[in-house]
C-alpha cells in the first residue's frame, strides 16, 4: 500500500483562503506493507509524517512509522520502530509525533496487548534514544496524546481505562528528558468517560488542557465539553463544563483556542439529522465565538453537510494566529 502525502491544500479553511502550488505524491516503501500516515509536524524545510506500517519479511510485525521528506515531497528517509514481543498501533485521535528543542522527534503510541502506553524520542536522524513504557497492570490500558516538552521533560495527557467497568479517566503525566515519570495524576468519575485530547501553553506557569465528560445510563449518554487549566505542577486551578449537551444552538462543543482579547473560538458539530437517502447521521462542522466568559457569541458553518463524519479530524493554528479546520 502507498502512503500518500499531501502539500497546498487543506479541505477546510476558515478566515483565509490561499492556493500555492504543492504536491500530491504516492510513496512505494520495499521493505514495508499495510503502511499509512495519520499525522505530520514540519521542521526547518522537512517534513515529517508519522502512521502505521508492516514488515514485508517473517514475522511481519506492525510497528510504528516515521518518514522524512524535503519541501517538494521527495523522501529523505524512513524507520519502522518495533517491540519484538507485542504490537504498536496509534489513531487518528492518539498517538502523534512532535519536534523537541534537539531537532530530535517525540512521539507516542499504545501496545496492543496489555494497551501500555509507549513514549518514544528519536534524534534528528530517526536514531532511538529511548523507549519507555507505562505499564497499567491495574486497569484497562493508557492512551496519550501529543508529547509536549517543556524545560525539565516533558508533559504527556490522554486518558486510561478503568479496571472495574472500563470507563475512562483523564490523566497528566510529568517525564523527565529520559521518559521516567515524575508524577502522574487522574481524575474521573466512575460511570463516567473524562478524557483530555489536546493541550497548550497559557501564560508562563498554566496550562489549557481540552477534553470532554460522557454520561452514561443504559442506552443513554451524552457528551459535554471540558475545559481545564492546570499549573506546572499538575494542580487542576480551574475547570469548566457546559451546562447542557448542546450548548449554544444545538452545537456540541469541542476544541477550544483562547484569543488575545481573552474570547475563545471554539471548533463545533452539529448534528443534522438522519439523511433521508443514505439513512445515516449528517454532521456539519461549525466554529464557535465565546467571550471570556463562555457565552455564545456566534457561529459559522463549514462543510457540505451530507456525510456521516463531517466533523474536523484536526485542528491547527497558522503562524499568524489563524485557524486551519481539516476534516
Amino acid at each position: 500500500m502507498k502512503p500518500l502525502l499531501f502539500s497546498g491544500g487543506l479541505l477546510l479553511i476558515p478566515f483565509f483562503l490561499c492556493a500555492q502550488p504543492g504536491f500530491n505524491t504516492a510513496h512505494d516503501y520495499d521493505d514495508l506493507i499495510i503502511n499509512r500516515f495519520y499525522d505530520v509536524v514540519i521542521n526547518g524545510d522537512t517534513i515529517i509524517a508519522y502512521g502505521l506500517a508492516q514488515d514485508s519479511a517473517l514475522p511481519y510485525r506492525q510497528g510504528v512509522f516515521v518518514a522524512r521528506f524535503d519541501t517538494f515531497g521527495n523522501r529523505l528517509d524512513h524507520r519502522l520502530l518495533v517491540d519484538t514481543n507485542n504490537i504498536y498501533s496509534i489513531d487518528k485521535h492518539w498517538g502523534k509525533i512532535s519536534v523537541t528543542s534537539d531537532n530530535g522527534y517525540a512521539l507516542t503510541t499504545s501496545a496492543l496487548y496489555g494497551r501500555d502506553a509507549v513514549f518514544i524520542k528519536l534524534d534528528d536522524h530517526l536514531g532511538i534514544k529511548f523507549v519507555q513504557k507505562y505499564m497499567d497492570t491495574i486497569s484497562g490500558g493508557e492512551h496519550l496524546m501529543s508529547p509536549i516538552e517543556v524545560a525539565d521533560g516533558y508533559l504527556l495527557y490522554g486518558y486510561f481505562n478503568q479496571a472495574d467497568n472500563g470507563n475512562l479517566d483523564a490523566l497528566l503525566r510529568k517525564v523527565d528528558k529520559q521518559g521516567n515519570t515524575i508524577w502522574k495524576k487522574t481524575w474521573g468519575i466512575s460511570n463516567w468517560d473524562d478524557s483530555f485530547t489536546q493541550a497548550y501553553r497559557f501564560q508562563d506557569s498554566l496550562w489549557l488542557i481540552n477534553g470532554s465528560k460522557t454520561f452514561y445510563n443504559g442506552f443513554n449518554s451524552f457528551t459535554r465539553p471540558w475545559f481545564c487549566v492546570f499549573n506546572d505542577a499538575g494542580d487542576l486551578k480551574w475547570q469548566w463544563t457546559a451546562d447542557n449537551t448542546l450548548p449554544f444552538n444545538g452545537l456540541g462543543l469541542g476544541r477550544f483556542f483562547p484569543q488575545e482579547d481573552g474570547s475563545w473560538i471554539c471548533y463545533a458539530g452539529e448534528d443534522l439529522g438522519v439523511d433521508p437517502v443514505y439513512g445515516w447521521n449528517r454532521y456539519q462542522a461549525h466554529w464557535v465565538k465565546l467571550d471570556s466568559n463562555f457565552n455564545f457569541q456566534w457561529s459559522k458553518p463549514f462543510g457540505p453537510h451530507v456525510y456521516n463524519l463531517d466533523r474536523f479530524q484536526d485542528i491547527l493554528r497558522a503562524p499568524n494566529g489563524d485557524l486551519i479546520g481539516i476534516g
